[in-house]
């Protein structure tokens, strides 16, 4: 005799399926939070990270000069106004009156001055066609027969590649707004402070816009600081010039610093032109 073996209908298996539907959407609802949490914690790390090469590079860059200086877009027109205003102060601090003595270091400091501008400037640079604001442009100044150029015309054209480039590459910064922050000391003993800021999102499909701040309205503002101290700058007596650097302006919109330095093989080459 046959045995029938008796299998679900069609009405309990689409009840079974309904239940491990309605099972699914709630350990989903669960773990949200966390996943959330963890979304949240790993951009913060990435702004974090990159917050943290700016500032090193910043940091590394100035921490061997024997002679600094700062000055904001206010205070001074552009690269060439900065380190010009750098040259006669440090000349002004060398003694430096015959004319054409002076004349001549000036021209070896346009041509061996090392320059950073934190440019501040609002949507100033373009990535994956939506503009950005905070960037680090390096001067690049050496030229073809491998000997430092004297500033001119394009001095901050980052197009042209012997004049200026930005710093880290444009893919470093990513699709990401910053504010760079510079605090002087009223010494160069004192040290410098620099603090790099930006916004963390997400782009999710959670919230109309297709854009989610981090933790969802709260503060998605993320910030490192750092600090640096010239022990060459000090231990060496060079010059410190913070006269035309203005604390207020150098963070707002449309605003630059220019920080323009001599190291150690700088310096030399231009105390030795007579």
């Amino acid at each position: 005799m046959k045995k029938f073996i008796k299998g679900f209908t069609l009405i309990e298996l689409i009840i079974v399926m309904a239940i491990l539907s309605i099972l699914t959407l709630a350990m989903a609802q669960m773990f949200k939070p966390i996943r959330e949490t963890y979304v949240d914690a790993t951009l913060i790390e990435s702004r974090r990270s990159a917050q943290t090469g700016i500032t090193k590079y910043i940091t590394e860059s100035i921490r061997f000069s024997t002679d600094l200086g700062f000055y904001t877009k206010n205070k001074v027109s552009d690269i060439k106004g900065a380190v010009d205003k750098f040259a006669d102060n440090y000349l002004d601090a060398k003694g430096v009156t015959d004319a054409t003595e002076r004349s001549n270091k000036k021209i070896a400091i346009e041509r061996y001055a090392d320059v950073i501008v934190i440019d501040n400037t609002t949507d100033a640079y373009s990535y994956n066609g939506s503009d950005y604001t905070g960037r680090l442009i390096r001067r690049k100044f050496v030229d073809v027969s491998g000997v430092p150029e004297q500033i001119s015309n394009d001095y901050e054209n980052i197009t042209n590649a012997d004049k200026c480039r930005l710093a880290l590459g444009s893919a470093y910064y990513g699709g990401s707004d910053y504010t760079v922050q510079l605090t002087p000391g009223a010494v160069a003993s004192d040290g410098i402070g620099v603090s790099v800021a930006s916004t963390a999102t997400a782009r999710t499909t959670g919230k109309a816009g297709g854009v989610r701040d981090v933790s969802e309205g709260s503060s998605s503002l993320v910030q490192t600081p750092g600090f640096v101290i010239c022990k060459n700058q000090s231990e060496a007596g060079g010059m410190y010039d913070i006269a035309d650097f203005d604390s207020a302006a150098a963070t707002i919109g449309n605003s630059k610093v220019y920080i323009v330095w001599l190291d150690g093989t700088a310096k030399d080459k231009v105390d030795a032109t007579t």
